[in-house]
């Protein structure tokens, strides 16, 4: 049985993961301030470990980075209702694994925990570089010259999933599905904003324009 340690102040939020969890034959356990749920997770053995952001005493932010400065590797998501890309930057940079925003719903929750639980330890990290770009699994970012692209979470999911298929064309249908998930109410038309916008942030900071994802008209895209 997985043992889940949820850090979240909203007690009705906290009972709401915990019953849907419970569900899933996971040992749950709740701490509802910083200090408390620090302690907890620096002490005691986890598979997993939910943490909010805005938490009194201690921030989420503080308790991953602490956590990772003390060697512990257990997978933790962020839950926040923060959207701007600078907290997404930083959850990356303090050592969370994912990102549940704020309002999720039980099914986005299951498949985040189920998918963070699979994910491989974070010594393999994998490190994929193409052209004059790096991504970073371990913190699932991409970066030019050790410099953070202000990416969101699905243009990062957009682009990798085109790198690791490099060479080959990736129909938008494909695409879609990799990306969104398959009960996903998402419009396909929100692939193409994300497309324009991830197109986008890839050439800023760059002296002269690239394409980094072409179209190949009728089939779908590419990294080349």
């Amino acid at each position: 049985m997985k043992k889940v340690l949820i850090i979240e102040d909203d007690s009705i939020l906290a009972e709401s993961i915990k019953g849907c969890l419970a569900h899933q034959l996971y040992q749950i356990q709740i701490e509802s301030d910083g200090i408390k749920g620090y302690n907890k997770a620096a002490n005691e053995d986890w598979d997993l470990i939910l943490l909010d952001i805005n938490l009194p005493v201690k921030s989420g932010f503080v308790i991953a980075r602490d956590l990772r400065k003390q060697g512990i590797e257990t997978p933790i998501i962020a839950i926040t209702g923060r959207s701007d890309t600078s907290s997404r930057i930083t959850c990356w940079q303090m050592g969370f694994d994912k990102i549940l925003q704020k309002p999720f719903s039980l099914n986005e929750l299951n498949s985040c925990v189920e998918a963070t639980l699979k994910r491989p330890e974070h010594n393999s990290k994998q490190i994929l570089n193409y052209l004059d770009l790096e991504y970073d699994d371990s913190l699932h970012c991409l970066k030019r010259e050790n410099t953070y692209l202000p990416l969101r979470k699905k243009e990062v999911d957009i682009f990798l999933f085109l790198l690791k298929n490099k060479g080959r064309v990736i129909s938008r249908e494909k695409l879609y599905k990799a990306v969104y998930d398959w009960d996903s109410e998402t419009l396909e038309s929100t692939l193409d904003v994300h497309l324009s916008h991830l197109r986008r942030k890839l050439n800023t900071g760059r002296a002269s324009k690239h394409e980094y994802i072409k179209t190949i008209h009728s089939r779908g895209y590419i990294v080349e």
